[in-house]
């Protein structure tokens, strides 16, 4: 607790960057949610290991993955407090491998809902020069991201396989895609759409759905596409 505190009068008593600043748009990395009177969570220690994430795109849209759902919404900027909100939030639904990853999903997805807006504040860490960006306030929750993954994460799947084009038509080509691989199409409902394998020229075929967001879920990881 009392470490929670401290931080906060640190880092809003050093001041940070401007919330528009351009270095706010990229990909960051969670690293830890502290929560009053509880340990702090640390990423790196959930078994089996996870990646979340937060993109933040200059077109006021932000996306992402959490332990095993994705998400998408927009945000806004409160010019007055030099802060954004984020509103129209949307997450797949899928059930993850063990509880305290269904318990983490419910936590990191509190950030999003509009339940209590935190602050947020971009400052660059005068130990480790690296910028860091947080979310919260002496309120009771803070999450802190940098846009360092967690490599130390050894389990983290890491792949090369990448879809196109996006938004698809007809069809989703699956560069370095693995052989045999299995894929499955959920909705932003959770709702399983479409499932197989992938053909021997790397496509999906995506004729059959109607226009909207999709989460295509293939090796354990999940790529969001767009049907036009």
């Amino acid at each position: 607790m009392k470490k929670f505190y401290f931080l906060f009068a640190l880092i809003f008593g050093l001041g940070g960057l401007n919330a528009q600043n351009p270095e706010l748009f990229d990909t960051w990395y969670l690293h830890e949610i502290q929560i009053e009177l509880t340990p702090t969570i640390y990423i790196d220690e959930y078994e089996p290991s996870i990646l979340p994430t937060l993109v933040i795109n200059d077109d006021l849209t932000f996306e992402g993955m959490a332990a095993c759902n994705s998400f998408n919404g927009s945000f806004t900027f409160n010019d007055s407090n030099d802060d954004i909100y984020f509103t129209n939030y949307a997450s797949t639904d899928l059930n993850c491998e063990t509880d305290d990853l269904n318990d983490f999903e419910i936590i990191y997805a509190y950030l999003f809902s509009e339940e209590e807006h935190l602050p947020m504040w971009l400052w660059e860490n005068p130990q480790t020069e690296e910028l860091e960006l947080w979310f919260g306030s002496s309120a009771g929750i803070a999450y802190r991201f940098t846009k360092t993954p967690l490599m130390a994460n050894e389990n983290v799947e890491i792949s090369s396989a990448s879809i196109y084009p996006n938004p698809a038509s007809d069809f989703l080509v699956i560069k370095n895609a693995e052989t045999n691989s299995t894929f499955q199409i959920f909705d932003f409902n959770g709702s399983l759409i479409s499932q197989g394998k992938i053909d021997s020229q790397n496509k999906i075929d995506v004729s059959s759905l109607e226009k909207g967001n999709y989460i295509l879920k293939m090796n354990h990881l999940d790529y969001r596409f767009i049907k036009k």
